[in-house]
């Protein structure tokens, strides 16, 4: 996505934040005096490790996989890519997409399967267990049946694939051990994550027949969609995510002090405290407000625009600090319950409107200003600017921000389907979006909104 700098951090697990706040505030009361070293050592370890070593393998295994769908490769090459990013990102044995015709899956694979693997696949078909999976259409994980491949491939994971309620292909592969199973039943989104594969293998499939290519890439821009707003959410939490561990650092040196400093004692665990319930509030504000569910996606609701953007300021406060970034907003419409109303869905709306703050603090990274304007252009439309004074978009970029898969970052967290999804989303509801741009001097975004005719 243009614009962009490059922020490594893993996202928080909300559940996992509020078990810690809740557990140190415990162990805070029930030790007032904090004599014991070790025991406050291991709480802040405690803290640190909830915070930074979360997951973030849905999104890297996304920007992964959007990258392949825009490389000019084959078939064969695509599968095999996809099999080295998840022997690498999932830890799998050996994996494999086998397509379902004539309910029957395809002997012909396109990866290097080794035939022990092969046989053991058959097995499963053989007994029901293809039929079975899809029947259940869901994520299983089974013993292998096959008592000749039994000692190589002790469990495995099977996934169903269908598009349009047709069943595609079924995904296999060979787990190591407990360990990834865990890990891999703890990942809310792999199904999602393995279709999207099985689509972008498709569309490689297709590609000797125009027609049928642009059906795939149809099919490929519509998972863009939908799995844009887990990018951007993670996208957001990353930022929070940093300020988050500058928080657990100022309460690792609040219970140091706190051990040689028997007068300040006390308040050096309310300092301490108040940092939990901060990160807690962050938390719960990034899980509540920028996570949009599926059952959430097609609501429509009509709502005031400037409220929205009163809110995503709020949340957004302790960011604009970070970076020493000033941020205005001005309200010009005059009669705002009746010229401010929108209609359309309220978390989409304000997923876009964060990712569009997103982009300016990039531009601008440390110290400058954002300016926000919300008024009406007399033609039935609410107008929202939002101005930056950041680095700027070279002309020959301009008109290329709002295509797929475009970005001028090097970085893998960078996937250029931000844009995209924000001109497709705004285009449902009849709205648009203008950018003007003009190196070293800022980017002036423009949101055009119709009124909400009671």
């Amino acid at each position: 996505m243009a614009r962009e700098k490059n922020i490594k951090n893993k996202p928080l697990k909300k559940d996992k934040n509020q078990i810690t706040h809740t557990k140190v505030k415990r162990t805070i009361k029930k030790t007032p005096k904090l004599k014991d070293s070790d025991s406050k050592s291991a709480i802040i370890h405690e803290i640190q490790n909830e915070i930074q070593n979360s997951d973030n393998l849905t999104l890297t295994i996304l920007d992964n996989l959007i990258e392949l769908s825009s490389q000019d490769c084959d078939e064969k090459n695509c599968s095999l890519q996809l099999q080295s990013i998840f022997a690498e990102k999932f830890n799998l044995v050996e994996s494999q997409f086998f397509f379902y015709e004539n309910k029957s899956i395809s002997a012909d694979n396109l990866g290097n399967i080794s035939e022990p693997f092969k046989t053991t696949i058959k097995s499963l078909e053989e007994n029901g267990i293809i039929e079975w999976t899809f029947e259940k259409n869901e994520i299983n994980f089974i013993p292998n049946l096959n008592i000749k491949t039994l000692d190589l491939f002790n469990r495995l994971m099977l996934v169903p694939i269908k598009i349009n309620n047709e069943n595609k292909a079924i995904f296999c592969a060979a787990i190591p051990n407990q360990n990834t199973e865990v890990k891999l039943k703890a990942l809310s989104n792999l199904k999602n994550v393995l279709l999207f594969a099985a689509l972008v293998l498709i569309n490689k499939l297709a590609s000797s027949s125009v027609s049928k290519s642009n059906v795939s890439n149809s099919i490929i821009l519509q998972k863009i969609i939908d799995t844009a707003p887990i990018v951007i959410a993670n996208k957001i939490t990353s930022y929070f995510q940093k300020y988050m561990v500058a928080l657990t650092k100022n309460i690792n040196a609040q219970l140091k002090l706190a051990l040689t400093d028997n007068e300040q004692l006390q308040r050096r665990i309310e300092l301490s405290s108040e940092k939990l319930d901060l990160i807690n509030q962050i938390s719960s504000s990034i899980s509540n407000n920028y996570r949009i569910e599926r059952n959430q996606k097609n609501l429509i609701h009509k709502f005031i625009l400037s409220s929205i953007i009163q809110e995503i300021i709020s949340d957004f406060k302790p960011i604009f600090e970070q970076f020493e970034i000033k941020i205005t907003f001005a309200n010009d419409l005059i009669d705002e319950e009746n010229s401010c109303m929108i209609l359309g869905n309220k978390r989409i709306i304000k997923l876009i409107i964060a990712e569009l703050l997103l982009n300016s603090i990039e531009a601008i990274y440390n110290s400058g200003s954002i300016n926000i304007l919300l008024y009406d252009n007399r033609r039935n439309q609410i107008n929202l600017s939002i101005v930056d004074d950041g680095v700027g978009i070279s002309p020959d970029l301009i008109e290329l921000i709002f295509e797929p898969f475009f970005t001028n970052k090097s970085s893998d967290e960078h996937t250029g389907i931000g844009l995209y999804f924000v001109k497709h989303q705004l285009a449902k509801y009849n709205s648009k979006i203008s950018i003007f741009s003009e190196e070293r001097k800022g980017t002036t975004v423009k949101l055009f909104f119709n009124k909400f005719a009671k």
